[in-house]
């Protein structure tokens, strides 16, 4: 079975009200690419934004 990589970038400036929703479903995705894809390697951006949120989101479903 071929392992597959995602790589993660995106906008620096997210809207406080925006940053829950965007946390949510970018957890899902990754969920998904790591069931349905077989994608085990994630990389993130070091920005803050977005980049934050899918390392944020990586470490929490490494955790569980």
């Amino acid at each position: 079975m071929e392992n597959k990589s995602c790589c993660f970038t995106g906008h620096r400036n997210i809207a406080k009200k925006d940053y829950e929703q965007i946390f949510n479903v970018t957890k899902s995705i990754i969920e998904i690419l790591i069931k349905e894809k077989n994608v085990l390697n994630f990389k993130a951006g070091g920005a803050k934004g977005f980049d934050t949120i899918a390392s944020l989101s990586i470490i929490e479903l490494k955790n569980l």
